[in-house]
């Protein structure tokens, strides 16, 4: 604000700051928003005890932090209900998830059950469960029809929240000298929680993430980045990370899955 000295108040009452208050009685217990000396709202509401931050219309930056050089802390979204954070703007409360495979023997053609545990380094340390030879895997698994359950609970990464995917990618090798040519999924269901006869079995799968095909033998270590197709999975539900070979020869695979809490 520019120097009030041999002002008259009419023409700077404006850019004074108040709070809406009809009274005198000063900031109190209500949450009270700051104005200018006309009565617009500010952004600001202060109490005695709290300080909110309440914009207009919504904005992707409606409360900053910045470095000297101008250089984003943290930054609060309040059109996407998010808060960023470090150099980088990461969402705060992003999290990750693995699944992966150690020298697994998959059955060819069909879609491999991941762990969503770590995995030893020798041995696979995984029974080799298939979820299908479909295009996409399976969008049911029922427990009743011979399927060994004590083999899944460890493959199986279940929601306490609701969440949005933003990411997945893996690296995998495979042990044969013969081109191979791998994909990978990673599905959501619905599980029956009942402690019943039916308890376990999966419903309802939607892929929400999938690769491309590519073709590889053991002289590398390769790469995709998997394309998010239903990012939003609501608490309760599980993922399921899996690989699919044209090959029964021995595939190891570490996925990186990316998500922030809604």
């Amino acid at each position: 604000m520019p120097s009030l000295t041999g002002k008259q108040f009419a023409s700077y009452y404006k850019n004074l700051l108040g709070i809406d208050q009809t009274t005198n009685a000063g900031v109190d217990t209500a949450l009270r928003r700051i104005q200018d000396g006309a009565g617009v709202d500010t952004s600001v509401g202060i109490s005695k005890n709290a300080v909110q931050i309440k914009p207009e219309g919504d904005t992707a930056s409606v409360f900053a932090v910045v470095t000297e050089d101008a250089d984003r802390v943290l930054t609060c979204d309040a059109t996407n209900q998010r808060v960023y954070v470090g150099a980088s703007n990461v969402i705060a409360n992003t999290f990750y998830q693995t699944f992966s495979a150690n020298k697994l023997v998959p059955v060819a053609g069909e879609h491999m059950v991941l762990s969503a545990v770590p995995t030893p380094h020798f041995g696979t340390g995984l029974a080799e469960i298939s979820l299908g030879d479909g295009t996409d895997p399976a969008t049911t698994y029922d427990m009743s029809t011979g399927n060994l359950a004590v083999n899944l609970p460890n493959s199986i990464f279940r929601l306490p929240h609701n969440v949005t995917l933003d990411s997945a990618s893996v690296l995998f090798a495979v042990s044969s000298s013969d081109d191979e040519t791998i994909n990978f999924h990673i599905m959501s269901y619905a599980i029956d929680t009942d402690n019943g006869g039916t308890s376990g079995d999966l419903s309802s799968g939607v892929v929400v993430a999938d690769s491309s095909t590519q073709t590889t033998d053991r002289t590398s270590i390769d790469y995709l980045a998997l394309t998010i197709q239903s990012a939003d999975v609501d608490a309760g539900r599980v993922l399921i990370g899996t690989i699919e070979s044209t090959s029964t020869e021995e595939v190891s695979a570490n996925m990186i899955l990316t998500y922030h809490i809604r």
